[in-house]
Parts: C-alpha cells; sequence; structure tokens
C-alpha cells in the first residue's frame, strides 16, 4: 500500500476541482482547466467494470486516507494502489470460494474494511455488511441466514465471528488485522473453525495473491451487497443492492462532491454512499478514527478540517451542534467543517426550521476555481436519483420474504415518504 503526502489544501490542491461546468476542473497543480469525459461514458457491466474504469482514469490521484494514530497526519493511498490491492485480494477469493459465494465484512470502519468491499465486487461476489457491535449470537444467526461462504474480522470481532463461521459452515476466515495469537480464547475459536475444515487466513497472506487481469463479468441485476438495519426492533433485516442500482445511483451524483469524509459505520449505507460517490468522482474521503465503534466528535471536527470536503452527511443531532457552533464564531463559511462544504445531507429525522434556513440562507463557500461565493445546499433528507415512475408499490403488493426484507432492485432510492408511515394503505 502506497502512501501519498498531500500538501495544505489552502495553498494549492493536488487534484482537479469542479468548475459551474461539471464537464470542466480546474487543477489546482498546473493551474489550467482540464476536461474529464468518464461521466460521459454509458453505463455497462457491472460495479466491477465500471469502477475500474473510474480507478484507471483517476490512478494517480490519493483516495482513501486514514491517521496511523490519533495524533499523526493523514496517509493516503492512490488510485493505483487501491486498485491494485482490490484485484490481488479479488484474486484470492475467486481462488479459495466457489462463484458468486457471499462475503461478510465484520469490523470497524477502515482502509482494510473498503478494500474488502471492492474485492467482493472485483470478484463478482456479493458482499454482506455485519456490523461490529452486534452480540455474538446476531453475528452468528444472520450469518447463518446469508449462507456466508467467508467472514472477514478485525482483532476486534474475531472471536464472535470465528464462532458465526462455525455455525454457518464458513470455507473462509479473514484476519484483516494481526494474526492468530498462539494461545487465547482467540486461538481456541481458529482451531475449533479449522477442525470443521475453515479456513483461517491472514488478509497480508492473500494480498500476496497474483492479481486477476480485469474483474469478473457480472449482470447489472445480481446482487452487489447486502446491507442490514440497526437490529434494534429483532434480528437485522437485509436490503438488497444490485449492481445496476448502485450505479443508477453514481451516475446523478454531481460531478463536484468529490470530497467526503466517513465518521459513521461503514456497515451502513451512509457512509458505503459517502466511500463510493467519493471514489466515482475521482475525489478522496478521509476515515475518521474510531473508538469502541463510535466516532469521538473532536476527531470528526479535526478531521474534517484537515480533509475539507465538498460534501458532508448527518443526522439531526451532528447539525444542530455545528449549527450552534457555527453561530457563536459567526462561522458564516462554516470552516468548523473545513469551509468547503457545498452540499450538505440530513437523514433519520426533521430538522427545524431556523437550523435549515441558517444553512441554506446564511452560508456560503468560496468556489476555488472561480473565487466566487457558492451557497451552500442543505438537503433534509437523502436523495440519491429520483425513482422511475411506475416503480412505486404499496407494501401489501410487494412479495413477501420469509425474512422480512425487501429486495430493492429498479431505480429508486432514499426519498422522503408522502404517506403516513404509521399507516400501511397511506404510505
Amino acid at each position: 500500500m502506497t502512501s501519498v503526502p498531500l500538501p495544505g489544501w489552502a495553498a494549492r490542491p493536488t487534484f482537479l476541482v469542479p468548475t459551474h461546468d461539471a464537464k470542466e476542473y480546474f487543477d489546482g497543480a498546473t493551474g489550467e482547466l482540464a476536461t474529464r469525459n468518464l461521466r460521459d461514458t454509458p453505463l455497462t457491466g457491472g460495479c466491477g467494470q465500471s469502477f475500474e474504469r473510474a480507478f484507471k482514469t483517476y490512478s494517480g490521484r490519493p483516495c482513501i486516507g486514514r491517521r496511523p494514530h490519533a495524533e499523526a497526519p493523514f496517509e493516503w493511498s492512490t488510485y493505483a494502489s487501491f486498485h491494485a490491492d482490490i484485484l490481488a485480494l479479488a484474486a484470492a477469493l475467486h481462488s479459495e470460494l466457489p462463484a458468486g459465494s457471499s462475503v461478510g465484512i465484520c469490523m470497524r470502519s477502515s482502509y482494510e474494511w473498503a478494500l474488502l468491499d471492492y474485492a467482493c465486487m472485483f470478484a463478482a461476489m456479493p458482499s454482506v455488511a455485519l456490523s461490529e457491535v452486534w452480540d455474538p449470537l446476531t453475528v452468528s444467526k444472520v450469518s447463518e441466514q446469508r449462507g456466508l461462504a467467508a467472514i472477514a474480522c478485525d482483532s476486534g470481532s474475531a472471536t464472535k465471528v470465528l464462532g458465526a463461521a462455525t455455525a454457518a459452515r464458513a470455507q473462509l476466515v479473514i484476519l484483516a488485522q494481526g494474526a492468530v495469537p498462539c494461545a487465547g480464547p482467540l486461538a481456541c475459536g481458529a482451531q475449533a473453525a479449522e477442525a470443521r475444515g475453515c479456513t483461517v487466513a491472514e488478509l497480508s497472506r492473500l494480498l500476496r495473491t497474483p492479481p486477476l487481469a480485469a474483474p469478473v463479468q457480472r449482470d447489472p441485476s445480481a446482487t452487489h451487497t447486502i446491507i442490514h438495519t440497526s437490529g434494534t426492533t429483532g434480528l437485522p433485516k437485509g436490503v438488497v443492492y444490485s449492481d445496476g442500482l448502485w450505479l443508477t445511483n453514481m451516475a446523478h451524483i454531481p460531478a463536484r462532491l468529490s470530497v467526503g469524509v466517513s465518521y459513521q459505520p461503514l456497515a451502513f449505507i451512509t457512509d458505503r454512499h459517502t466511500v463510493a460517490t467519493s471514489l466515482w468522482n475521482g475525489g478522496r474521503v478521509g476515515l475518521v478514527t474510531y473508538c469502541h465503534g463510535h466516532s469521538k466528535m473532536e476527531d470528526i471536527i479535526k478531521d474534517l478540517q484537515e480533509v475539507r470536503p465538498t460534501f458532508l452527511k448527518g443526522v439531526p443531532k451532528f447539525w444542530e451542534d455545528m449549527h450552534v457552533a457555527a453561530r457563536m464564531q459567526q462561522d458564516r463559511s462554516l470552516s468548523i467543517l473545513g469551509g468547503r462544504i457545498q452540499v450538505a445531507i440530513c437523514g433519520a429525522g426533521a430538522l427545524p426550521k431556523g437550523v435549515i434556513d441558517f444553512y441554506n440562507k446564511e452560508c456560503s463557500v468560496v468556489d476555488e476555481s472561480s473565487s466566487t461565493p457558492r451557497p451552500v445546499k442543505f438537503i433534509e433528507s437523502l436523495v440519491m436519483a429520483r425513482p422511475r415512475q411506475g416503480t412505486w408499490r404499496r407494501i401489501e403488493r410487494c412479495p413477501s420474504t420469509s425474512s422480512g426484507s425487501f429486495s430493492l432492485r429498479k431505480a429508486l432510492t432514499y426519498r422522503r415518504a408522502r404517506g403516513n408511515w404509521q399507516s400501511r394503505r397511506g404510505t
């Protein structure tokens, strides 16, 4: 994995910044306009083929950054090094598992989490997100329900994942960080899994596999990933995203939304989409340091000011706290969030009108390509693509499933409901 140093953003950006024309970009390194045609390329094949075109187009740019420890500056991997790691790990999955196997990922958000997700994409294997805060019984039940052939974990979730792999009769457990110790509960779990025919492998060993020449072909209707609910009301329910739906989401994202920060678990949709949006648009995404599965607010603020995102997502409490802090400091450019936010998105609840008006009517940021103020666009719900006419169906008309889950395979995504969520007939 190659680490790329980044100079200060205020002095000189190191990759292209969008202008008002979505096809033109201002290259801060050369001071010249450049043109990108990737977004005009028709979406063909599955996610692997489409994202590989993006990775090759932006090969020299930084893509994913994280701090080695809390006080260290961000270290950035290039698209080229990330792409190389993906192809090697995808080759390992392809050789170790039957075609089309489902792979679970149960760990804290990290470079390795993103790497495993995109390796599954390139190997044409559905990734199944498992929350690292689930208890061992939940991990085991979901793993059995999904028929996982492999599960990846870090040191914090290794013990419960090894137990789940044994229950689900998985063929492979991937240790993303570190090795199995010679003694202790983790060693006993590994021995029990191996006794049932499960291979326990370190990620560093799998990355030495000769890489795939190209992503494995997959139909756009095939399953890309399964993302689960939090499980607060029972066993977590899974939502299926197809390759076609994921690509439709990417195609509708404005090109200027290219720099993001991930500070929530990658097991859920919000930050998975943040990472995908940044990579699709040739930008970069910073992963915030985690503490016991949850980000500290001071870490989030520090990372926002270093990465300087162009778009940011959050829950109502986050935006209310930032509203109070910005008003107290008379911060109309939102420098507390990095000073470059063009689109702010609030999900999982409503905000008071005064908070929304503050962001939409009082805040603006300077467009670095033209040195002119640009108003901040605040969106109260996550809208990634307009649903096609005729895709809405009443709940009672949807086919039932044994797990109580619904499979979303058309071009519809998150959009504010116009009915009463307490009434089946009105929704």
